[in-house]
């Protein structure tokens, strides 16, 4: 897969050592995910097929960090979504995950099922969100960045 298609995953670490993944691809390299009731992805999309952390390091908002991490790279790749298979009773087995975690971290719905929804992350407007936000938050930067002070004036004296 790494010829082909290139990196397939994303992790998160904390003081250098690994506390969690995400593994995505173009679904051809999940073959197991066509037993899943909402299978088929659309074709525009690559399978996040897996997002694990650590149980010591959970509830702090880690999982968001490698779900973030592989959504900037399928844009570089010309992809327009993720697709992930969410299970409503919070199972993660296979390449299902629970659906309230996707749909912490941005995922929508795209397929209803009773279990195992199949939901979708719009790339464009991630891209576009968080041009968005960061233009905002470089606007308020520099309306609340203090003044520098101007630097102490230096006499210079010269020794005979």
């Amino acid at each position: 897969m790494l010829r082909e298609w290139g990196s397939a995953g994303r992790v998160a670490l904390i003081d250098g050592e690994v506390v969690g993944h995400a593994i995505y691809a173009p679904v051809a390299y999940f073959p197991g995910a066509a037993g899943i009731p909402t299978f088929p992805p659309s074709p525009d999309a690559v399978l996040l097929s897996t997002v694990y952390v650590d149980p010591s390091a959970r509830r702090g908002g880690i999982g968001r960090l490698p779900v973030q991490g592989m959504a900037r790279d399928p844009v570089k790749r010309q992809i327009n979504a993720v697709e992930a298979f969410g299970d409503t009773r919070g199972r993660t087995v296979g390449c299902v995950m629970p659906a309230e975690f996707l749909g912490r971290v941005g995922f929508k719905t795209q397929r209803a099922h009773v279990t195992t929804p199949r939901m979708r992350m719009d790339l464009r407007s991630v891209v576009t969100w968080k041009s968005e936000v960061e233009l905002a938050l470089e606007r308020l930067w520099g309306a609340v960045r203090p003044v520098p002070a101007p630097a102490p004036k230096t006499t210079h004296r010269t020794e005979p």
